[in-house]
C-alpha cells in the first residue's frame, strides 16, 4: 500500500505527556486513531462527500516518523482532493484527463459507484457513457486535505 505518496501532515507533539500534570505515555496508534477518525469526518462532510464507494476512506493507512505522522491512501486521492480538468471543461487542477474513450478500469469502477450509490445494476455500456462524461467534464476538487489541515490543530489528541 505505501508505495503511494502519502497525506502527510505535521502534528506537534512536543510537550504532550511530558508536563507533570499529565504524566501519561503517548499512545501513538490512539492519537493516529483521533487524527484518521476527523480525517473521515472531513470527507464525509457534505460540501466534500468522497465516499463515493469508501475505498478511499477505507484506505487511510496511519505512519509515524518522529513527531510526523503519514497517512496513506490509495493512490487517487490526489485527484479527489484537487480535482481533474475535463477534456472540455477546466476545473483549475494540476491535474487533466488526456483521452477518450473512458478505460475499462474506469467504467468497472462507475459500476461500482452506482451500486454503493443504490442505483442498482447498470449495464457496461452505461458504465462506459458515466465514465466519458466524466473525463469530458472532469472531476470537482473536494479539499478535504485543506479542511483537515484547518482542523487539525482543534484536535484533542490526549
Amino acid at each position: 500500500m505505501k508505495q503511494y505518496k502519502a497525506l502527510t501532515f505535521e502534528v506537534d507533539l512536543s510537550g504532550l505527556g511530558k508536563e507533570q500534570w499529565i504524566q501519561e505515555e503517548l499512545d501513538y496508534d490512539e492519537i493516529a486513531q483521533k487524527l484518521i477518525d476527523e480525517l473521515i469526518k472531513v470527507m464525509r462532510e457534505k460540501d466534500v462527500d468522497v465516499e463515493a464507494s469508501s475505498n478511499l476512506i477505507q484506505s487511510l493507512e496511519p505512519e509515524w516518523q518522529g513527531d510526523e505522522i503519514r497517512i496513506y491512501a490509495d493512490y487517487y486521492w490526489k485527484f479527489v482532493d484537487k480535482g481533474v480538468n475535463g477534456l472540455v471543461q477546466n476545473r483549475n487542477s494540476e491535474y487533466s484527463f488526456k483521452f477518450v474513450p473512458a478505460s475499462k478500469k474506469h467504467a468497472l469502477a462507475m459500476i461500482e459507484w452506482a451500486k454503493f450509490r443504490g442505483m442498482g445494476a447498470i449495464t457496461v455500456k452505461e458504465a462506459y457513457q458515466l465514465a466519458t462524461s466524466i473525463k469530458l467534464k472532469g472531476i470537482k476538487a473536494r479539499n478535504f486535505v485543506a479542511k483537515f489541515q484547518d482542523r487539525i490543530d482543534k484536535i484533542d489528541l490526549l
